[in-house]
């Protein structure tokens, strides 16, 4: 009996446990001895199989670059207190690579109370996220409803492409994160599942904001 056979057959398990895996690193790595059997098997074939080994090494080569890439993205990545602050505020449903990204041309501010932060009418350039400290939406000079840390400002500016749609002044002094509109569009519309968690933030965000306003009304009648 042939062995070298077995070890075909064994090469094909592999890829197929590959395909049943759902992390995508395992998947890889599987791939890989999958086909390092399989060009075990077809080397003691060559005068049949010489393309096959072509192939399967080219398959290796594909792999192995991509795994060097999840390694690279999945590699421990330390954040300053205010990043880890408004990872676990606004940004859990990123990976540390991805929201690591996300700060590549964030700009941190720190504004004193009483600080104008957005004007009803006015455009805003930015949008912005208060990491620590407080601030007051008001209409027509009355309050509304109250940010605190985690909250959006600017969001449906952004969304909407229109002027804000109430005066925010700091009540506390607050460290924010900012972005500038047009560069953080265009980075979201390159990076899918980073714009996806992005809106899950704001739709959050926005929930618990209605949410206040509500009780806001209900208190006050």
């Amino acid at each position: 009996m042939d062995y070298s056979v077995f070890i075909l057959h064994f090469a094909n398990v592999l890829s197929m446990v590959a395909w049943l895996v759902t992390d995508i690193l395992w998947v890889r790595v599987i791939a890989v001895a999958g086909n390092i059997f399989s060009i075990v098997y077809y080397w003691q074939h060559t005068d049949l199989y010489q393309v096959n080994i072509a192939w399967h090494t080219t398959y290796i080569a594909i792999n192995l670059v991509q795994i060097g890439m999840l390694m690279y993205q999945r590699r421990p990545i330390k954040f300053s207190t205010n990043e880890l602050a408004l990872f676990k505020q606004a940004f859990v449903g990123l990976s540390p690579y991805e929201f690591k990204r996300l700060l590549e041309f964030v700009e941190w501010r720190k504004v004193e109370p009483q600080t104008t932060l957005a004007t009803r009418g006015e455009q805003l350039d930015n949008i912005m996220i208060i990491v620590k400290g407080k601030a007051d939406v008001m209409v027509e000079r009355q309050k509304i409803s109250e940010l605190a840390d985690g909250s959006f400002i600017g969001e449906m500016s952004f969304v909407h492409g229109g002027p804000a749609t109430a005066d925010v002044m700091s009540k506390t002094a607050i460290e924010m994160a900012t972005w500038d509109k047009n560069v953080l569009s265009r980075f979201l519309r390159n990076n899918p599942s980073i714009s996806s968690a992005w809106q899950v933030g704001m739709g959050l965000d926005l929930v618990h904001k209605l949410a206040q306003h509500t009780q806001s009304k209900n208190t006050r009648f």
